[in-house]
């Protein structure tokens, strides 16, 4: 049986994101949320930590962290954004990407729209460094790849009309 019809029979529930939109995480609480969903994924699920994250770009006080939410509120992504080495040479480095396992492989890509709201953001901010697991060659981070997205303007998800 085809996939259409498990889905026209109700066989089986077919997968759908919710629309999200993506704003840097201003408040603690918002920064807390991000906290927790890389516990749960880094920690808890994929075991790459051993009790927690945390580490010395998450205590400067120039990294910002970028939330994808839900319409319900509930932070599905994140992806942090911090200065690239111990200099302030302008230049930003996106790293501890992160989607709710319930948010993850829906064709609204959220993970996607996280590293292109980050290396926009990182644009408005200075220059990109690089984002870990990422090819250079999509040229993620030039001038001009991810969009009008500005510094203060969050970037959506979706589909429109």
């Amino acid at each position: 049986m085809s996939f259409d019809v498990q889905v026209l029979t109700r066989s089986v529930a077919p997968k759908v994101a919710p629309p999200f939109l993506i704003t840097v995480a201003e408040t603690a609480g918002e920064r807390a949320a991000a906290r927790q969903l890389r516990r749960d994924t880094f920690v808890t699920e994929q075991q790459v930590f051993t009790g927690d994250d945390h580490d010395d770009a998450d205590d400067h006080p120039r990294t910002l962290t970028l939330n994808a939410r839900a319409v319900t509120g509930e932070v599905v992504g994140t992806v942090r954004l911090a200065l690239s080495g111990t200099d302030d040479l302008g230049w930003w480095v996106g790293s501890r990407l992160a989607v709710r396992r319930s948010a993850r492989g829906h064709e609204l890509g959220i993970g996607s729209a996280l590293v292109r709201a980050a290396c926009a953001h990182a644009e408005a901010l200075g220059r990109c460094a690089s984002m870990p697991g990422f090819s250079p060659r999509t040229a993620l981070c030039s001038p001009g790849s991810a969009g009008p997205t500005s510094a203060r303007r969050p970037a959506t998800g979706g589909r429109t009309g």
